[in-house]
């Protein structure tokens, strides 16, 4: 826990410069290529789709200048399956974003899932203007072959599908806005191409990006967005992260840390301090982790990784701060970098 805060307060005496509304360090460095790859909290505005990858409950804080709010997303499973992520984007001094998404289909294949909340625009005169907006996301799966390390993935959002606003001075904000992108393995494993283009108001903008996974913990990307050249890199730890992006001379600098570890944290803390209202795990429930530790793990051994994941997700909310747990999440996050390699 010493070590997060440590790092939180690094992190937010840093310079960054976020341009746009989802304008993420990860989103910088892959393009809009990203959209068919972002695997954290953050694609409740990414693409909502991708809410199936979210591992344990996670925040994703960023900042534009030092010690200046820009945006926080974070989210909850429903059950095994489903997965609600909200935000809230400060956009400009006079526009605010309140975003609530949620996966709604998670075949092998095929990821929908849909985004929808308030636009804000404050006025400096009389009573501010707010707007609804509906934004649905697409993952595809359209190739994936372990055997030469080859897969193509296709994503799509489509922000601001539906919308009702009487807006003025922010109107760029909440028109219709397509993110369309391609993500590849391309033969070498960990080596990842993004293809992607942004349709809005008439003008088509394309990028194009490599991104290459160091270690399972490193994962850098240099591409070219907008005939500007953009690069950065993304350091992995115990299921928290942070990323760093470079682009038109702007420094972008995101953290994500999930809840579920600073829990256990605390919780662990609290039992060495022999803390009286910590309330002992049953011996039932040991049980049943034990159980459920070892169905994961036939499911891990037969390749069947996202029942798995959900087996062991099951597992840790029983009792999180058990060794059955702390298993589990080694196991989930060797699922994670699985996943990443050929289902991003």
């Amino acid at each position: 826990m010493k070590k997060i805060n440590i790092t939180f307060i690094l992190f937010f005496s840093m310079a960054l410069w976020l341009s746009g509304m989802n304008r993420t360090p990860e989103n910088i460095y892959s393009g809009y290529g990203y959209v068919a790859g972002v695997d954290n909290i953050n694609s409740v505005v990414i693409n909502p789709a991708n809410l199936y990858v979210v591992n344990n409950d996670e925040i994703y804080i960023t900042f534009s200048r030092p010690f200046l709010f820009h945006s926080v997303a974070f989210g909850f499973p429903l059950g095994t399956d489903f997965y609600l992520g909200m935000a809230f984007v400060a956009a400009t001094n006079n526009f605010h974003q309140y975003r609530a998404g949620f996966n709604m289909l998670n075949s092998e294949y095929i990821k929908l899932g849909l985004t929808t909340g308030l636009d804000r625009e404050i006025q400096s005169r009389g009573s501010d203007r707010v707007g609804v907006a509906l934004s649905p996301g697409l993952t595809v799966l359209l190739i994936s072959s372990e055997d030469i390390d080859f897969n193509l993935t296709l994503g799509v959002n489509y922000k601001n599908l539906m919308r009702y606003n009487n807006f003025k001075s922010t109107t760029n904000f909440t028109k219709n806005n397509i993110d369309m992108g391609l993500r590849s393995e391309l033969f070498i494993k960990d080596l990842f191409v993004n293809l992607g283009a942004n349709y809005f108001s008439g003008d088509l903008k394309y990028s194009t990006s490599v991104e290459y996974l160091v270690l399972n913990e490193l994962n850098i990307g240099l591409g070219i967005r907008e005939n500007d050249v953009v690069f950065g890199f993304t350091i992995n730890f115990l299921n928290n992260f942070m990323a760093f992006g470079y682009e038109k001379k702007n420094y972008s600098l995101s953290y994500c840390v999930s809840l579920n570890n600073m829990l256990v944290m605390r919780t662990e803390k609290a039992a060495r301090k022999k803390v009286r209202h910590v309330k002992p795990v049953s011996r039932s429930v040991l049980n049943k982790q034990k159980q459920l530790l070892d169905e994961g793990l036939k499911l891990y051994k037969e390749k069947q990784y996202e029942e798995a994941k959900q087996t062991w997700q099951k597992l840790i909310r029983m009792a999180p701060s058990t060794d059955y747990a702390k298993e589990a999440r080694n196991y989930i996050q060797k699922v994670n970098n699985i996943l990443r390699s050929f289902n991003e």
